[in-house]
């Protein structure tokens, strides 16, 4: 019952707001505007009810629209517009662009999450785990050095620094030599580059830049539907994941959190084809540019585990990565290790948490011991109450920001990529992830994980005065939005 509080919270808040404005609107206006505001407050309660979407959404919606309904009307009507014209985009993407083949394995669990996601599995791919960006931009350099024909970037975060112009200096050169460079850029993670360089490298006949999401004070219907992935592609042959950006508190030369914390995975191979479909289908979502893809054959590399890059979009209607989880989470036998910056879950995935804690499977959880957003680290604090009270073992990076996204269940399965534990990642964001199945890699996100939680502290929850529980409770109720 109390897993459900905030749902019910937020519904009988809904129903006071509707009643009291109900009561204004007897008081306030004629009889035909009475019919009409009934008759509209209907119509959209109706509708959100019967939406295909997550029950959190469904109230925030009706909260919306209960305290602001013109308001509330407006965006609920531009939300519809924009879903059905981007999924009908994505879809003819899809379809021009082909990735998923009929494929069966004798893995009950691999075969779900091929089917969920529409990406096909590989077996001949090889991974290299970063624990350390230091040591991921050692191997990166090097490969951007050594292109041949094309460098394909898609980054959430470019900020000016050290970073960046070192990697610019390599696309100079690189442009210079006839390779083909595209790069993508997230205009909210990434308002402005003022690099002078960065200029130049736009200006260069063998580079093309696309802003996704471009703003004028924040109108862009896109807004609340970022592109929060992260990927470098080298030759259609080498791609870099993982949750680390171009800036410079990502390789700890700026320190506004403490030690930054992030992970990269580096895939060479076969499944570099899915990767580059997730890559071509933001190029054509951001620039209305459609190119056929045109699939690396297949490398025989001598590995035999499954590997499943994929792609997760806010559009289609699939909720890759959540139906990801869930079935995970299920999964699970004996452990489960979470390491996120950010831990903002639906009511339905603490559930599965909460239960699986009875049937006694072992539950870490690793966050930041310093926020980057401390609204944000409230609500985080505040979802995971109930799961240390259950048994969960909660950890904050002793050193400062814990910003590496991975889950690993039962040494078995693993999920690396740009995929945070929040609503954001689950429903908003394009994201990008690796799933893995028995694969050696995914001992070493094993070892990185209980290494780094044996640098950390064991998170002891302190009593929290009546204002800031209140305060709490609210903030739960918006945590979709968040």
């Amino acid at each position: 019952m109390k897993s459900h509080l905030s749902q019910i919270t937020g519904f009988i808040i809904s129903i006071f707001f509707l009643l009291l404005q109900s009561i204004i609107v007897y008081y306030t206006y004629n009889t035909y505007y009475i019919y009409i505001h009934f008759g509209l407050m209907f119509l959209f309660y109706f509708c959100i009810i019967n939406l295909n979407i997550l029950a959190d959404y469904k109230i925030s919606w009706l909260f919306l629209i209960s305290i602001l309904p013109i308001i509330g009307y407006g965006f609920f009507f531009y939300y519809l517009i924009i879903y059905k014209i981007y999924n009908k985009k994505l879809v003819y993407f899809n379809n021009v662009n082909e990735i998923k083949e009929i494929r069966f394995c004798d893995n009950e669990v691999v075969n779900y999450i091929y089917n969920i996601s529409n990406f096909r599995y590989y077996s001949n791919t090889s991974l290299n785990f970063y624990s350390d960006v230091d040591l991921k931009n050692k191997d990166l350099f090097k490969d951007l050095r050594n292109a041949t024909t094309s460098i394909y970037i898609e980054m959430y975060i470019i900020s000016d620094g050290i970073l960046f112009d070192e990697i610019l200096d390599i696309l100079l050169k690189k442009a210079n030599d006839e390779i083909e460079i595209k790069i993508i850029v997230d205009a909210v993670g990434t308002k402005r580059i003022n690099s002078k360089k960065f200029k130049i490298l736009k200006k260069h006949k063998n580079v093309k830049v696309i802003r996704y999401g471009e703003t004028i004070l924040y109108s862009n219907p896109l807004i609340n539907y970022r592109d929060h992935k992260k990927i470098i592609i080298i030759d259609k042959n080498i791609a870099y994941l993982g949750g680390d950006n171009f800036g410079d508190e990502y390789i700890n030369r700026i320190r506004k959190f403490g030690f930054w914390r992030d992970n990269a995975i580096k895939v060479e191979g076969e499944a570099i084809n899915s990767i580059l479909f997730v890559f071509f289908q933001m190029w054509y979502v951001a620039s209305n540019e459609l190119i056929k893809i045109d699939y690396v054959s297949e490398n025989k590399l001598p590995t035999n585990e499954y590997i499943i890059p994929f792609g997760d979009t806010p559009f289609l209607n699939k909720n890759v990565y959540y139906s990801m989880l869930k079935k995970l989470l299920y999964e699970a036998k004996e452990k489960v290790m979470i390491s996120t910056p950010y831990f903002i879950i639906p009511n339905e995935l603490k559930n599965i948490i909460l239960d699986i804690l009875k049937n006694n499977v072992q539950v870490f959880i690793l966050i930041p011991n310093i926020p980057d957003k401390k609204s944000v680290y409230q609500i985080t604090e505040a979802s995971l109450i109930e799961i240390k009270k259950n048994g969960g073992k909660i950890y904050k990076y002793t050193k400062g920001f814990n910003h590496a996204k991975n889950l690993v269940i039962d040494d078995k399965y693993a999920i690396v990529g740009s995929l945070n534990m929040d609503y954001r990642s689950f429903f908003l964001n394009y994201e990008i992830g690796l799933f893995l199945a028995f694969h050696k890699e995914i001992t070493v996100i094993n070892d990185d994980f209980f290494k780094t939680i044996e640098e950390s502290n064991q998170y002891e929850f302190k009593k929290e005065t009546l204002f800031k529980n209140i305060i709490r409770k609210i903030m739960m109720i918006f945590k979709p939005m968040m």
